[in-house]
């Protein structure tokens, strides 16, 4: 009887981790209780995967869990919060921090050069990313960057640990 309680309750957790509505009847009189728990998808919807090949970062819609993140890592307003305070985004999008166009998503990330020593290389972890697009090339050269150059400013956080574990700019 034990075994069936935990089996079931395995079930139920995927079910609501999947996002699905579960209907649970119990025998007797009219009793029915409805759960659902939303599944957080990509902004955009297109559950595209984006491969950064250069700083060998690919980045996939999330997948579904039931782990807790940690407390940096719980909503896209912790994560924004912890991104502001954080040395390099300071230093490249600076004062567009909240104006420039951005995303904050919740996605399955996969390094093949990782520089976080948490990260394993080639195996996909739950994360936040943080993408700014459209922003003006950073030149720390004495001459300015290039006129017409577009860049995009692109940082992960763990979602299990809430450490950030990349941070990069790709430039064309």
């Amino acid at each position: 009887m034990n075994r069936i309680r935990v089996v079931f309750a395995s079930a139920i957790l995927a079910v609501f981790a999947l996002g699905i509505s579960l209907v649970v009847a119990q025998t007797g009189p009219a009793r029915v209780r409805a759960a659902h728990v939303p599944v957080h998808l990509a902004a955009d919807g297109s559950g595209a995967v984006v491969s950064y090949e250069s700083q060998g970062v690919t980045v996939a819609p999330p997948v579904a869990t039931t782990s807790l993140p940690a407390p940096a890592a719980e909503t896209a307003q912790t994560v924004m919060d912890s991104f502001r305070s954080q040395q390099v985004p300071s230093g490249f999008v600076g004062n567009q921090m909240d104006s420039a166009p951005h995303t904050v998503d919740e996605a399955q990330v996969t390094e093949t050069m990782p520089v976080s020593p948490e990260v394993v290389s080639g195996m996909p972890y739950a994360a936040w990313v943080v993408t700014y697009t459209g922003l003006p090339a950073v030149s720390y050269a004495p001459a300015p960057p290039p006129a017409g150059i577009s860049c995009t400013f692109v940082g992960v956080m763990n979602r299990a640990t809430g450490d950030w574990t990349e941070f990069f700019s790709s430039c064309s």
